[in-house]
């Protein structure tokens, strides 16, 4: 295996000549739009906005600060509670593709790849695996039209690296 450094600023052997380079390209497009649609995912859970009423008032537009009463009763577990939570259903299936995302952006940074990383024909078996993970579990069910896009940019990722894995020596 070789060691990681291509010029352009993405990590991985030069073995295979330019072709090489437009595989990590096309799978960095798929990793910033997997990312993306996170990003939406988010955003639209973050649309809805508090409302006061005569028992609370905003504190921010997503945090409730009650009125009246002894003001220890959970006013704010019905909607921040639904963004941001360790509860498994809830964290898993709002922050999935922001951390699918991210993991696969991670593939595409040197510093952070140790020196015998690089895209050879292993990495782009993983990679591939990668990929349609990311398209079933980060993609599709998220973000509408966006998400369903994503998820067919990755599939089409993941069939890049196995081509790219055929290719490496």
């Amino acid at each position: 295996m070789g060691k990681s450094g291509f010029a352009g600023g993405f990590g991985g052997s030069s073995r295979t000549g330019n072709s090489s380079h437009k595989f990590r390209l096309f799978c960095l497009l798929a990793s910033t739009l997997t990312l993306c649609i996170g990003l939406v995912h988010i955003s639209n859970k973050l649309s809805t906005q508090c409302v006061s009423s005569e028992t609370v008032s905003c504190f921010g537009p997503w945090l409730y600060w009650q009125n009246d009463g002894d003001g220890l009763s959970d006013v704010n577990g019905a909607y921040w509670r639904t963004v941001f939570s360790f509860n498994t259903s809830v964290f898993f299936d709002l922050w999935t593709p922001i951390f699918l995302g991210l993991a696969s952006l991670h593939m595409h940074i040197p510093a952070l790849m140790d020196s015998s990383s690089g895209y050879e024909r292993d990495l782009w078996q993983f990679n591939c695996i990668f990929f349609v993970v990311t398209a079933l579990f980060g993609s599709f069910g998220y973000a509408g039209n966006l998400g369903v896009l994503g998820g067919f940019v990755n599939i089409f990722a993941a069939v890049v690296c196995l081509v790219a894995s055929n290719t490496s020596d």
